[in-house]
């Protein structure tokens, strides 16, 4: 079973229609020995033993040949008994883990007659993986499509909805100019933003600092991007968080009101979710910041049980500070 991604959609808020994720699926199928084997494994052919018995050979496992003759202890009366032949038991698929079924156990050996042996049954086959629960898909209110996703490989984990709330953005860009029109950025500004990222409560000192009046003349990033996710190694489509032409106009601190959010995120896998958020210009755009927030991240939030915004500022130009993320756990796999 192949992966499955979806083109890239013109709709209103989506880059992608559905994230779908999942990996191969295994069967294990019995089958007739290759044409260069000697014999087909588990057959038995009469041979004769150094008493003049009939006994039997059994095919190894590989075809490579029969074995040693097995025969009956001798007897001074001997009938021409015929043994039983064994059945191997067929093995079941494991439940909930996606392990192998173990394989069937050897048949046993039929009962002696005089100078009769029995053959033993060949081993069952292996059960099929277990299925597992669906994997992270998109849950667009826009339009409602949710994914439908082939088995993730036997996630056993918890599964979480994450809704990308808002950013909080520096308030210049990387060589200090501001992000639109001219002149300079208050200095002050930008030392107070700067201290509060150093001290104890970064998120309330930042947004202090960008409530300066000072900030007031100068001209703000017309902000919009999107967001795309991995997990179980795999990317999926990116999603809107805003289209160029429904950018926040003229703020450091935009909120994502798209309406969309992930569903049946497996939060204690490894999942990555990048954030990219562009500044919207008439001609030449200017990239704000790419972001990754992580399994980590998610799980953080979750405990927190409100709204969480996670640090990003060491990554990129360090132009993107917070992004603001919310949480919360399914009962299971919706």
């Amino acid at each position: 079973m192949a992966l499955d991604f979806t083109r890239f959609s013109t709709s209103k808020r989506r880059v992608g229609l559905a994230v779908v994720f999942g990996v191969l699926s295994g069967l294990n199928c019995g089958g007739s020995s290759g044409s260069g084997s000697a014999c087909v494994p588990g057959s038995s052919a009469s041979c004769t033993c150094t008493t003049g018995n009939t006994g039997a050979q059994i095919c190894a496992a590989s075809g490579s040949g029969f074995g040693a003759c097995a025969c009956a202890a001798d007897h001074a009366v001997g009938g021409s008994g015929m043994g039983g032949s064994g059945t191997g038991g067929s093995g079941t698929g494991g439940s909930g883990t996606g392990d192998r079924g173990a394989g069937g156990s050897v048949g046993a050996g039929g009962s002696v007659g005089a100078g009769g042996t029995g053959f033993g049954g060949s081993t069952g086959v292996g059960g099929q993986n277990a299925d597992a629960g669906t994997p992270l898909s998109d849950a667009a209110a826009s339009d409602g499509n949710v994914s439908t996703a082939p088995p993730d490989g036997g996630y056993t984990g918890r599964w979480v909805s994450v809704t990308i709330k808002d950013a909080i953005i520096a308030p210049e860009k990387a060589n200090g100019d501001p992000w639109d029109g001219f002149g300079p950025v208050d200095q002050g500004v930008l030392q107070a933003v700067a201290e509060a990222l150093a001290g104890t409560n970064p998120v309330a000192d930042v947004l202090a600092a960008l409530g300066n009046p000072a900030l007031l003349a100068v001209s703000k990033p017309d902000p919009y991007g999107w967001a795309q996710a991995s997990v179980f190694g795999t990317i999926g489509d990116a999603y809107w968080l805003a289209q160029k032409a429904d950018a926040m106009q003229d703020t450091v601190t935009p909120i994502w009101t798209s309406g969309w959010y992930y569903q049946n995120v497996p939060i204690d896998s490894d999942v990555r979710i990048g954030i990219t958020v562009i500044d919207a210009d008439l001609s030449d755009d200017d990239s704000i910041g790419s972001v990754e927030i992580n399994s980590n991240d998610l799980k953080d939030a979750l405990a927190a049980q409100q709204q969480l915004e996670v640090r990003v500022d060491d990554q990129g130009a360090g132009r993107l500070l917070f992004i603001g993320i919310s949480v919360i756990q399914q009962p299971g796999p919706l």
